[in-house]
């Protein structure tokens, strides 16, 4: 008889697969390979940068605490009780809390920057306003103490000098600078393809999406890349 009359396959012909007995053991699949973990997922780059000059700043700011502390102290007992002494005492004592308010600040933001918490932008800013007004009540205080006694040749114990207040012009300094800081850094943050890697190394955020540290930040929603 023929290979037809019994219904085989011809010779060359694909054959059907098998249906799976029932109970029998059902082969292992392999796993799919865990994606290879990225370079922006971790600290580097211009972040690296960033903490690298924020923790020596800070350290220098800390460092200088003994000296603004001694400052303020001597403010309140070798200065009169008239109203430019006692401006100049304020004075001393803005600086002080200006200086341990932003590092107290700038730490917490340090460390939720570290844990990736959403909230790092807006407490990084807050320190910056913090800097700024601060720093600019100095000099606008000692601006105005320099040119009281400047002109006042009646005032005991102070030459009448009309130049310029180099201890109130390094405050305005400090404003400048802190206002620079905060802009350049907000900005690089709110762009940064790294930050949004960083931020959520499961799944990066994207413009479209949304990106949480930038929505509870104090402004800089527009700079967004």
């Amino acid at each position: 008889m023929s290979d037809d009359v019994h219904g085989a396959h011809p010779e060359g012909a694909p054959r059907q697969p098998q249906a799976p007995v029932p109970g029998a053991p059902v082969p292992p699949v392999a796993p799919e390979p865990a994606p290879e973990p990225s370079s922006w997922d971790r600290i580097g780059g211009g972040l690296l940068a960033f903490i690298i000059l924020q923790a020596i700043q800070t350290f220098a700011l800390l460092s200088d605490f003994p000296s603004a502390l001694e400052d303020a102290l001597e403010s309140v007992m070798a200065r009169g009780l008239g109203v430019f002494g006692i401006a100049q005492a304020a004075s001393e004592w803005i600086a002080l809390a200006t200086l341990v308010a932003y590092a107290v600040v700038i730490i917490v933001a340090m460390v939720q920057l570290v844990q990736r918490h959403p909230s790092f932008l807006r407490n990084f800013q807050i320190a910056g306003i913090i800097a700024v007004i601060g720093n600019l009540a100095v000099f606008l205080i000692m601006e105005a103490v320099h040119v009281y006694y400047s002109t006042s040749p009646d005032v005991v114990g102070y030459e009448p000098s009309y130049g310029y207040s180099w201890e109130a012009g390094s405050h305005w300094t400090l404003v400048i600078l802190a206002l620079m800081w905060t802009i350049f850094w907000t900005l690089y943050f709110a762009r940064s393809v790294r930050m949004r890697h960083y931020m959520s190394p499961d799944n990066p955020y994207t413009t479209a999406n949304g990106l949480p540290y930038v929505e509870r930040a104090l402004f800089g929603k527009g700079m967004r890349g």
